[in-house]
């Protein structure tokens, strides 16, 4: 639904409300451009709401108390406390129904604009017709006359407690966001496509949002990550995919500290391991929390459970990955993100990691020396890390 939405609505610059109502469920989101950042499902669809309060249009007005009184309970996303929506957006075909009521005509991108207080009107309209006058004096469908008086209930409160005076109704739904991946797969490698690269990268932030992890810290580590991975190609002969897991493990490396910061690493696999993380597979899922658990402390051992249960290619990739996270993570030591840079120059059998940064870099330079094991370890590699000089201003 995201990429459909996004087609139409430019989200960049602010958090949204993405409201998406069905029969059976209203899912809630808190999107941006990069992806879903948060989302809760309501069993309160329009069918659902009209099977568990029918026979109470009996008493005309009667059903509509009911229907408000129900979807007071509805409430946003937690996180978008943290944040004031830039807007809401909703999609289904109730909504665009509601839209065409109010007269709101799509603009040129394909967006309407539907003002709440025109949505009081439509409730209002709706709330004193039949369901037999909705459909002859207002030209709604069969399937559609009985519900759109719930959904637009649900969508009139979840306006409200967004506090947005309109809706934004793009007219795209989940067949239009399955062209677009469809069409991207086909006219480009999945595998490198960089916006699911990005659309992975949101999820593993997404998650570690939940566990109220450093998003600044893991962000950053992995970006040195990245930046020793690709400059460690020839050496390692890990392929794209590798990379994409890499970058996941490094965003998530710490989210354990959400249970204790002591066994951390240990929680961290805990936690990535039972989560479902979108566009990994379950064996991709777990070889992450694996590179994640390898960040700190003990070196992969044959005794380790969780370990042993990945294929023997997986657990040398796990070896190979978490050797690079230790130099990264050791990189920002001071979670302050002071490394700005690193470059790798091999020189026979050693590795000279030359950082670029604010300041000395003395502790990232010793973390960087205590956690540099498994790298040699793995690689045969002896690693030897400096500082590059400061330019001196003339």
């Amino acid at each position: 639904m995201h990429t459909a939405v996004s087609s139409r609505v430019e989200l960049a610059g602010g958090k949204w409300i993405l409201v998406d109502l069905g029969g059976g469920s209203v899912e809630v989101s808190l999107v941006d451009d990069m992806g879903i950042l948060w989302s809760e499902s309501h069993t309160m669809g329009s069918v659902r709401l009209l099977e568990e309060l029918s026979g109470a249009d009996d008493d005309p007005g009667r059903l509509q108390r009911l229907l408000e009184e129900y979807v007071s309970i509805l409430r946003m996303p937690a996180p978008a406390q943290y944040w004031s929506p830039r807007g809401m957006i909703a999609t289904g075909g109730n909504i665009e129904a509601l839209a065409g009521l109010a007269a709101a005509l799509p603009d040129d991108s394909g967006v309407s604009r539907l003002p709440v207080r025109d949505l009081t009107a439509a409730i209002e309209l709706l709330a004193r017709l039949s369901y037999q006058q909705r459909m002859s004096q207002l030209g709604l469908r069969e399937d559609r006359a009985d519900v759109i008086l719930p959904a637009a209930l649900v969508y009139q409160r979840l306006a409200e407690v967004a506090g947005v005076d309109e809706i934004l109704v793009p007219h795209v739904g989940v067949k239009e966001g399955v062209i677009l991946d469809l069409a991207e797969t086909l006219t480009s490698d999945p595998a490198s496509s960089p916006r699911r690269e990005d659309q992975l990268a949101q999820a593993a932030i997404s998650l570690g949002r939940r566990f109220m992890f450093d998003e600044a810290h893991g962000v950053h580590v992995s970006h040195l990550a990245l930046q020793l991975f690709d400059q460690l190609t020839s050496l390692h002969g890990l392929g794209t995919r590798d990379r994409q897991l890499l970058r996941v493990a490094a965003i998530l490396h710490d989210v354990g500290t959400f249970v204790a910061f002591k066994k951390h690493h240990k929680h961290s696999l805990y936690l990535i391991s039972r989560s479902e993380l979108p566009g990994l597979t379950p064996d991709e899922n777990q070889l992450v929390a694996n590179v994640a658990r390898y960040h700190r402390k003990s070196h992969p051992q044959t005794h380790h459970s969780e370990y042993t249960r990945l294929a023997p290619r997986d657990r040398v990739r796990v070896d190979q990955l978490a050797s690079i996270l230790r130099l990264a993570d050791a990189l920002d030591r001071q979670h302050l993100q002071r490394v700005e840079r690193v470059r790798v120059r091999p020189s026979g059998l050693s590795l000279e990691l030359t950082l670029e940064g604010e300041g000395d870099l003395l502790l990232e330079r010793w973390a960087a020396s205590k956690k540099k094991g498994l790298f040699e370890e793995t690689f045969g590699f002896e690693v030897r890390v400096s500082q590059d000089a400061p330019a001196i201003e003339p």
